[in-house]
């Protein structure tokens, strides 16, 4: 099965900028949870298929900051 990353926006307005300064930094990188319940959004979808790394994100309130 062929692997993509999608990006889900909820209305018409939505501007989605994506820009590198660098290289690649893992130390740097940070994700949150996509039902975060703190955040309240409504996505439209119930049971999304979620990679390992993306299903074991943390909560934003348990997210580490780098230094």
């Amino acid at each position: 099965m062929e692997k993509r990353k999608l990006l889900t926006v909820l209305s018409d307005g939505e501007e989605f900028f994506y820009k590198c300064t660098d290289f690649y930094e893992p130390y740097c990188e940070r994700a949150i949870r996509w039902d975060d319940q703190d955040l309240a959004i409504k996505w439209p979808i119930e049971d999304p298929i979620l990679s390992e790394k993306d299903a074991n994100c943390p909560l934003l309130k348990d997210v580490e900051l780098p230094a």
